[in-house]
């Protein structure tokens, strides 16, 4: 439950590859890094750069031990993607968090006297551990989603082997697609076969 490496890792990414995770102090368990997303969190509230210089100053404006630090941060990227870290680091917050809850019921419940009560409150508990990250990963997937489909677009060559000949027909649908069933259809006697066998021709 205590990654002090992944915690490195994901200061970096805030730092200098100016990630966005909502992260506390809670998020983590070495001292140091406690500091440094304190500092960070700080300089975010007040709209001011975050940079190795601006979180020493922060932090502890004389101690240049805190730049040697900042700057080994990088060695504990292992490759590993920005959201990938954050999802561990967030993980090992809550599992923290779920064996305080069971410290606290274990010692609470021998005086509790509605029981019922009593669950519902950790329940409300548990509900509130587990929705940490649904909201950050529902905007992280959905910015992943809409930047792969703005390069796709971006990409995308027109592609005319799937058009009719019928302008008017091929500006609605632009063109037929693949995966896709198209039915075209008109009133009774407007001529819909010699139209079709005329273009095919």
């Amino acid at each position: 439950m205590i990654d002090e490496e992944i915690e490195k890792a994901i200061l970096f990414y805030i730092i200098f590859d100016n990630e966005e995770f909502d992260l506390t102090q809670k998020d983590f368990t070495n001292k140091e890094n406690k500091k440094i997303i304190k500092a960070i969190n700080e300089l975010k509230a007040k709209k001011e750069e975050i940079s190795m210089l601006t979180i020493k100053n922060k932090i502890d404006a004389t101690n240049q031990e805190i730049l040697i630090y900042l700057s080994n941060l990088g060695q504990y990227t292992y490759q590993t993607k920005p959201y990938t870290a954050y999802k561990i680091l967030k993980d090992k917050t809550k599992k923290r968090e779920l064996l305080e809850l069971t410290r606290q019921i274990a010692k609470q419940i021998k005086d509790i006297e509605n029981i019922d009560i009593y669950i519902e409150k950790v329940i409300g508990k548990l509900e509130k551990i587990q929705s940490q990250t649904q909201e950050e990963e529902t905007f992280v997937e959905l910015v992943s989603k809409t930047a792969d489909l703005i390069e796709k677009n971006i990409n995308k060559k027109k592609n005319y082997d799937f058009y009719t000949g019928f302008f008017e027909l091929d500006s609605i649908t632009d063109g037929l697609h693949e995966g896709e069933l198209t039915i075209i259809g008109a009133r009774p006697r407007s001529r819909k076969n010699n139209v079709f066998f005329a273009n095919s021709n």
